[in-house]
């Protein structure tokens, strides 16, 4: 769980214990970025928006006003780090700037030996993507899962998003079931 407070810079006191954290380091000719994984806190809010709206897919975040969508962003985030069932973290370059986000809910099946961790967001900023943060993100979530006696990571990926086009569950050693159907149900709340 994450100080709620403080800026949260990989390295820095705020909250943060050494567990939190990960160096990952990458090599200029390699293509990748260097970057650290931290848990993230309630200053990310305003990075994870700005990503979350270069993505485009969320239309309430270009129709709200952009303190509404802050403040409710804020709102989720501040009870995502408030406890020990959810976990965001993010993904922070050299210069402090915040390069991609991953939020995962621990959920403790009855019928599994163990909990699953169930991973709903995984951003990347556009001019990061294929430069490893998505990947050091992703390792962050498993060695966690692994700590916390997890015995399956889940997660809903879009065919049509460029994720999947490019198979970047499947190289990073992620499965697609098969003989399952992934419903939802949107409820109206406003």
């Amino acid at each position: 769980m994450s100080d709620t407070s403080s800026q949260g810079k990989c390295g820095a006191s705020g909250g943060e214990t050494a567990d939190a954290q990960s160096k990952e380091t990458a090599s200029p000719e390699s293509g990748e970025r260097a970057f650290c994984v931290r848990e993230a806190v309630l200053a990310d809010g305003e990075a994870i928006l700005a990503i979350l709206r270069q993505v485009g897919w969320f239309e309430h975040m270009e129709s709200w006003p952009g303190e509404k969508v802050l403040n409710r962003l804020q709102t989720h985030l501040a009870h995502a780090i408030s406890g020990e069932d959810h976990t965001v973290w993010v993904a922070e370059g050299d210069g402090g700037e915040v390069l991609g986000y991953l939020s995962v809910h621990w959920l403790p099946y009855l019928f599994l030996a163990g909990l699953e961790g169930y991973l709903s967001e995984l951003f990347v900023r556009s001019d990061c993507r294929g430069q490893g943060v998505g990947k050091g993100l992703l390792e962050a979530v498993q060695r966690e899962a692994l700590k916390r006696g997890a015995v399956r990571l889940q997660l809903v990926n879009g065919k049509e998003w460029e994720s999947f086009k490019r198979g970047f569950y499947r190289k990073s050693g992620w499965t697609e079931r098969t003989g399952t159907a992934n419903f939802m149900r949107w409820l109206e709340n406003e």
